[in-house]
């Protein structure tokens, strides 16, 4: 197993319980995910706690009230849906019992870009992480993990091997725990001493801590920036899945489905999402990493529409367009201070006139989301 210290290690100069929460949920991933996510909610709840004293924020009493005063002080919004998305899985996993290694691997990419993130606002502004160190292979490790099994349940056949065993166990665990609360401590003592210092600071040095955490980039990679847009996706009432719903897996439209597929074939390349209401195609849907410019994707959803091979199109084609609604975003919510780095993009071609805009946030509690299938027969955003 992985000792964790190539993805987590470095927020040891910090707190060594942060670090050590996720080096553990590492070390879970492969044999039982869902305590990997039970120990990422961990290391999200101690991190938010750490910034909450960083901006002077009111302690409270749980997670799920403190993130929203995160947000409202000026967390960059991609932190704070971090923050949703470590407490959400975590609590799914607690009362649920489930947990699969997708879900664990995409929590540990986001749980690691927000360690970095908290790493470079406290004063290391120009750390560079490396790539992310893959976890073991679940399939390799599952067969480890059924080897020990095998040999501890053979020790336990024999009396005098059961109570050595059992001797050692408690006292391991006995260990661990003394070690987990001396951890605690220390944290809470970290997190008091950062609070003192933020309520006395000016008010002016403390609000140039906050612009700059509001503008420090939460950086995942593709897969994890896929896995955000098929959750919105999936938010507005399509059917996705980038991994497994896919042209080159055999997914075709079907009636009375809305099916958001990816990896389309189009004449002028593969096109992420192509939205299919039945068997009509309505939408392009450009997906790209956070550090790419949101708007201009909308050009590669036009090469996209005009390379499409019409099956049933909703009233077109129009002139080389051949799908009407053309999208573009990287998963991340609008943010003001990033504008064209941010939120989700739309242009409806079917008129020559018609100009790029954002899609502003509407009722929906999670914001933006890409168009939806459930109020007409053309995708509408919420």
């Amino acid at each position: 197993m992985t000792d964790g210290g190539a993805n987590f290690g470095f927020l040891q100069a910090h707190d060594e319980q942060l670090c050590h929460l996720g080096q553990r949920a590492e070390r879970y991933f492969a044999e039982d995910p869902n305590t990997c996510l039970i120990k990422l909610r961990q290391f999200g709840e101690l991190l938010a706690s750490h910034v909450a004293a960083k901006f002077n924020v009111p302690e409270q009493e749980n997670f799920i009230n403190l993130v929203p005063l995160l947000a409202r002080e000026g967390v960059n919004s991609d932190v704070v849906q971090g923050f949703h998305e470590l407490r959400l899985a975590g609590n799914v996993a607690v009362h649920g019992g489930s947990g699969d290694h997708k879900t664990a691997l995409h929590k540990l990419k986001v749980a690691r870009a927000m360690g970095v993130w908290f790493h470079r606002i406290q004063g290391h502004k120009d750390f560079q992480p490396g790539p992310f160190v893959p976890p073991p292979d679940p399939n390799h490790e599952a067969k480890d993990v059924a080897e020990q099994l095998a040999q501890l349940q053979a020790d336990l056949i024999q009396a005098e091997g059961a109570a050595r065993l059992a001797a050692e166990e408690k006292a391991v665990w006995r260990e661990r725990a003394e070690a987990t609360a001396a951890e605690l401590e220390r944290s809470l003592q970290l997190i008091a001493a950062t609070r003192e210092q933020a309520q006395a600071a000016p008010p002016a040095e403390l609000q140039a801590v906050k612009e700059t955490a509001a503008a420090q980039p939460l950086e995942l990679d593709e897969a994890s920036t896929r896995v955000m847009i098929d959750r919105q996706l999936q938010d507005a009432g399509w059917t996705v899945d980038t991994q497994s719903l896919t042209h080159k897996k055999g997914v075709r439209p079907q009636k009375g489905q809305s099916l958001a597929i990816a990896e389309w074939p189009t004449a002028t390349g593969p096109a992420d999402y192509v939205l299919f209401l039945g068997l009509t195609p309505v939408a392009v849907v450009e997906a790209k990493r956070k550090n790419k410019d949101v708007p201009g994707s909308l050009g590669q959803s036009k090469r996209y529409s005009k390379g499409f091979t019409v099956t049933d199109s909703p009233g077109g084609p129009w002139g080389e367009y051949k799908i009407p609604f053309l999208f573009a975003t990287n998963g991340r919510p609008f943010l003001r201070q990033v504008k064209e780095k941010s939120g989700i993009w739309f242009l409806d071609i079917r008129r020559p006139t018609n100009r790029p805009k954002r899609e502003m946030a509407g009722a929906h509690p999670r914001g933006s989301k890409p168009c939806s299938p459930r109020t007409s027969t053309t995708p509408m955003l919420a």
